[in-house]
């Protein structure tokens, strides 16, 4: 498990190869070994994965220099974007990733055209540092580095193929899952380190591989030096809809399969006649139209819905609303963290939680006190937290400047990535 008090100290030498990873020495000689990212989402993509995996590659690029392999064009030529950091493109897929039918093709699809590429580009004995989307790269990658020769680390937000049966989409029973379950873990043992979000995920993740030394914990982060608290009724959007005497929870980003969404309607529906609560979504996703439909079906008012915003925008969105909503289905612990439980505490915003006991952010908001965690299938529960709660009150003042301090300490991009260059360092 890496140390979160380690300190970013600009030079750090690898135990293989001597390489000096020293912000001032950035030339490369003809023989040295290079880094390189590689993430289906990289800048200008804002989502979630975009803007952790365009942070970490900046980061490092300060460092020593760094290639990316990334699928997101729009609009975007390959080249350099910034010194340092040198992006490669590939033909993004039109192919609807929110479609049941279309995500496999999209998914086999991309994941080949990225793995060509590493072959064609990345030498015996650089690094490659991959996020497990597209998810059928990680299996590939195995390949690659038998190939290529070359080291990977695997930073995984994603637990393959469990999660699609978490979410519904591939039963247990199916006669696949057990093959691909085992295809993946055979790809994980061949990694020379792979990077764990959740403490949850750890314990899943042990199991899967042989030398469990090489699994690392390294939570996610937030821009705190972007991310800013503001007054909530300076907000334009609590002023936009009139807000600002109600208390207002706010859920933000993706609106997915894993957000428990059926859940949530039923509490809105639950709520509906609690004038003093207001939820505002703002978001896409494969959900969000099933939940579209059924606020307007049953003609609650205590909703608000709003589309994604531009990552430029984050300070804007972040800061509206008094609480903010983390939920995962139930039979996610250890799949998957919600990255934006980051970016609620980086606004001083404490957490309601609605996740499993055990999981990471159950874990979190109970360790620092920055929030509530509810049993995500206990109606009456999530009701009773939230009317206890009272908007301005010194309890939620005092849990949101807890979160705020607490990801200042252990959740921001330096903290990562000086842990990151430490597991870079170790292989």
């Amino acid at each position: 498990m890496v140390n979160h008090s380690w300190v970013f100290s600009g030079k750090l030498l690898s135990k293989n190869d001597g390489r000096n990873l020293n912000p001032g020495n950035q030339s490369k000689s003809a023989g040295e070994s290079h880094l390189w990212v590689v993430s289906e989402y990289f800048h200008p993509c804002d989502n979630a994965t975009g803007q952790i995996m365009t942070v970490i590659a900046g980061m490092l690029s300060k460092i020593r220099g760094v290639n990316v392999i990334t699928t997101t064009r729009r609009g975007v030529a390959a080249g350099i974007v910034t010194p340092g950091l040198e992006v490669f493109r590939i033909k993004d897929s039109s192919l609807n990733k929110n479609s049941l039918f279309q995500r496999p093709l999209r998914i086999m699809l991309l994941s080949l055209r990225l793995f060509f590429k590493i072959l064609r580009l990345v030498k015996r004995n650089d690094t490659v540092i991959s996020v497990t989307n597209p998810t059928l790269l990680t299996f590939l990658l195995k390949f690659g580095k038998m190939i290529g020769g070359f080291k990977i680390i695997l930073i995984v937000h994603d637990v393959f193929p469990e999660n699609m049966v978490a979410t519904g989409i591939m039963k247990k029973t199916n006669p696949f899952f057990r093959i691909i379950r085992r295809g993946f873990q055979n790809a994980l043992d061949s990694f020379d380190a792979v990077v764990v979000i959740g403490r949850d995920m750890e314990q899943i993740m042990k199991p899967k591989i042989r030398n469990t030394g090489k699994i690392h914990y390294l939570p996610n982060f937030a821009e705190t030096g972007r991310i800013k608290p503001v007054e909530k009724r300076l907000n334009p959007i609590i002023r936009e809809f009139g807000l600002e005497d109600k208390l207002v929870i706010l859920f933000t980003g993706n609106i997915g399969r894993a957000q428990h969404i059926d859940f949530i309607c039923m509490l809105l529906l639950k709520m509906a006649s609690m004038a003093e609560v207001h939820f505002l979504f703002i978001g896409d996703g494969a959900m969000k139209a099933p939940l579209e439909n059924f606020i307007r079906d049953n003609g609650l008012s205590n909703a608000t819905l709003m589309p994604a915003m531009a990552r430029n925008r984050e300070n804007i969105f972040l800061n509206a609303g008094d609480i903010g909503l983390v939920s995962l289905k139930p039979g996610l612990k250890g799949l998957g963290v919600p990255s934006k439980t980051y970016s609620y505490m980086a606004a001083a915003k404490p957490i309601l939680a609605m996740v499993e006991p055990g999981s990471e952010i159950d874990i979190m908001v109970k360790e620092h006190n920055i929030g509530w965690s509810i049993d995500p299938l206990d109606l009456e529960q999530c009701v009773r937290t939230i009317l206890s709660l009272k908007h301005g009150s010194d309890e939620m003042r005092m849990k949101g400047e807890t979160a705020r301090k607490t990801c200042e300490k252990f959740h921001t991009p330096e903290v990562y990535v000086a842990n990151l260059i430490a597991i870079i360092n170790s292989i």
